[in-house]
């Protein structure tokens, strides 16, 4: 197929922004995958209880939240909430998966037509032009090539978090079918098919349920678009703000703020240039929709857009001119002409498959493997953070925790047993491969005791240092008895703790309001019949916590430790009533002594 001769001079191109990405440092994107989601950086687990509980919902944010983990290392995350303009954004996706086969079956695209973008290309045009826009972020100029995002999935935004703007959206404007009448005429869509065609994008619309189109009001109208941006070029396309896109100069330059292991939130405004929007390797976009039912059907939604647009679109005589159209008369220097050459040279692929296989290479939808993992035990609460346990187990948050919005069956207690021991015994390994011989255990294959310290101090069957030409090592000397005395200790404390709770007053008294059963269960109140036996609340709490290495039987009665039956949150230490507090100072002391 040859291309038209009608249209008249050669064809120009423009060259747009630069998209030279910097290449990231192996040990930075190591550390960011170590770090983990975004949305999860210095929480325990995110507060997803806005959602009130929709079982759709909250499956795709833990979807949201699993892109995240698979892509922390690269990429950074930014959330866009919307409702109003929801169908603009796909009709732009589907025009632009026509003319330059943009992976519209992800996500949506905010803004196509370059044309807005000659004056403001990037974020720092955008802040140089700022300080003139007297209605800030609702001026005109800022609408035409920005969009108001967020940085985190959960923690608490100032004006738009997520997890509250989810079921309704974000929006200011309402877009009927002349807007899109506008949108297909600007693309280059031929006048005498512009009406036609816009009808048949709505008629589309209504019959895949998007409720834009349905004319629903009220109910589950929110969308919310993710969007990840490469490192190397955060700075380039977004800066940090404050409402009404103020900057924010306390979290300047945003990559780095974006790139730390604590709570990270605010808001930012991204310049949505498609010269990098549309292009997999340095922007990918994922759309999510509120309502299940156009949620599920969106995909098929928008092959039948390509299918309806591709006809007028995306034939050989007004491909060129939209896409020209679309950029202001000139055409980008990495644009061609890609049906025609395939046509011409049936080629195979391309960028669409490329993007396709990238976005589900980066968020694990193609790895059998990370489908089938199995269910760390530790769940939320595992502290281990290596690549290769995040690898090899499904955390809460990741694809495979749940699927279909129902549990998985939990992990065998057998193979629990086994990867904590083989976790272990390997770790045991790594630490001592440069500090052989270990003291051999007495206990042999016999021995039940799994812990970390006691495999570092010890040598079992099968180990490197267990046997060496031949020959046993020497008994276990002084301080490995020592240690076996003080892990007995311990255990023997936490047995009889664990017979004899020490149950304290509740610290609020009679004003206490919670329900909670195993507060009720833990503490007494006014009223029950122990209230005058328990002048003193339970046990001290060590202050070393978790991290605490004094296993000696004294101690171990004297002080609560994580564990314990009378151990809870620290926080309750912190609020504890002043006959605590004395108490606590006296542990402290004593600790310090």
């Amino acid at each position: 197929m040859r291309r038209s001769s009608t249209r008249a001079g050669p064809t120009t191109y423009t060259p747009g922004p630069s998209l030279t990405l910097d290449l990231l440092d192996a040990e930075f994107i190591t550390q960011q995958r170590t770090f983990g989601a975004q949305s999860c950086r210095g929480l325990s687990s995110p507060d997803l209880s806005p959602l009130g509980g929709n079982k759709h919902a909250v499956k795709v944010f833990r979807q949201m939240l699993a892109r995240e983990t698979a892509l922390a290392g690269e990429w950074a995350c930014f959330y866009h909430s919307y409702n109003s303009p929801a169908l603009v954004y796909e009709v732009q996706a589907a025009v632009a998966k026509v003319l330059f086969n943009f992976g519209a079956r992800h996500g949506v695209l905010p803004r196509l037509l370059k044309s807005s973008f000659e004056h403001i290309p990037d974020a720092a045009a955008m802040l140089k032009a700022f300080p003139t826009w007297p209605d800030q972020d609702h001026n005109v100029n800022f609408k035409r090539v920005g969009i108001c995002c967020s940085t985190s999935l959960a923690s608490p935004d100032p004006e738009a978090t997520p997890t509250h703007m989810f079921m309704q959206g974000y929006g200011v404007s309402v877009v009927g079918i002349n807007v899109v009448e506008k949108l297909l005429a600007d693309c280059g869509t031929p006048r005498k098919d512009v009406k036609k065609l816009a009808q048949k994008v709505f008629d589309l619309a209504k019959e895949y349920g998007l409720p834009q189109a349905t004319g629903s009001t009220v109910g589950l109208t929110g969308h919310l678009l993710q969007i990840f941006i490469n490192r190397s070029c955060v700075d380039k396309w977004a800066y940090a703000s404050l409402p009404m896109g103020v900057p924010d100069p306390a979290r300047w330059p945003l990559s780095k703020a974006l790139a730390k292991d604590g709570i990270i939130s605010g808001q930012a405004r991204l310049t949505v240039n498609p010269s990098a929007f549309m292009r997999a390797r340095a922007v990918r976009l994922y759309a999510y929709s509120a309502d299940q039912t156009f949620h599920s059907q969106r995909e098929a939604f928008q092959k039948a857009l390509f299918d309806t647009l591709a006809p007028i679109l995306g034939c050989a005589e007004v491909r060129e001119s939209a896409a020209r159209g679309i950029y202001g008369g000139q055409l980008p220097q990495w644009w061609r002409d890609l049906e025609t050459e395939r046509a011409a040279t049936n080629e195979v692929g391309g960028p669409e498959q490329e993007r396709e296989e990238l976005a589900q290479q980066a968020s694990g939808e193609s790895s059998p493997a990370c489908q089938q993992r199995k269910r760390c035990r530790y769940g939320q609460d595992c502290y281990r953070k290596t690549p290769q346990h995040r690898q090899d187990f499904a955390h809460p948050g990741d694809l495979d925790w749940e699927q279909d919005g129902e549990e998985q069956p939990e992990v065998a207690e057998n193979m629990q047993q086994q990867e904590r021991e083989a976790s272990v015994q390997q770790a045991s390994k790594q630490d001592n491969a440069e500090c052989l011989p270990r003291n051999r255990c007495r206990y042999g294959g016999d021995c039940r005791r799994k812990t970390l310290e006691h495999c570092r101090a010890f040598s079992h069957p099968g180990d490197p240092d267990w046997e060496q030409d031949g020959e046993e090592r020497p008994e276990v000397c002084e301080t490995a008895h020592q240690l076996e005395q003080d892990e007995t200790a311990q255990q023997d404390g936490k047995k009889s703790n664990a017979l004899c709770p020490h149950k304290g007053r509740c610290k609020y008294g009679a004003d206490c309001r919670q329900q909670d059963p195993e507060h009720c269960r833990d503490v007494v109140h006014q009223g029950d019949p122990k209230w005058g036996e328990t002048a003193v609340p339970r046990r001290p709490y060590c202050r070393y916590g978790i991290g605490c290495y004094r296993k000696g039987s004294e101690h171990c009665s004297r002080f609560a430790h994580p564990g314990d039956a009378d151990w809870h949150e620290p926080s309750d230490v912190s609020k504890s009533s002043d006959t605590n507090r004395g108490v606590l100072d006296e542990a402290m002391n004593e600790n310090n002594a």
